[in-house]
């Protein structure tokens, strides 16, 4: 994604019981920090400090960081003390239990 473009909303918006990200995560390099990554500091509604609670919980989903695969990767703003490349997981919560 464009930096400061979610595109995130429309994953949800059509149902998707799991979208993955690939790419620099947290920072605005990639999609929008809030809307995208939920990067609390950058919600305009709301202090910092608070208890919010980010767009994806909103719309069902759980954020999973996916270590194993980032360590895997570079970006154009990788260094060798500094990561920005993710891989992340959001899936949908189910409301049923599986036995």
């Amino acid at each position: 994604m464009s930096q400061g473009v979610d595109w995130s909303c429309f994953f949800c918006e059509h149902g998707a019981d799991e979208y993955i990200l690939i790419g620099e995560s947290n920072n605005g390099w990639c999609g929008h920090n809030w809307e995208t990554w939920g990067n609390r500091y950058f919600a305009e509604e709301v202090a910092a400090e608070d208890a919010v609670v980010t767009p994806y919980e909103r719309d069902g989903y759980v954020r999973t960081d996916l270590v194993k695969l980032a360590v895997k990767q570079y970006s154009r703003h990788d260094g060798e003390n500094y990561r920005q490349s993710n891989t992340v997981s959001f899936r949908k919560i189910s409301d049923r239990v599986e036995k």
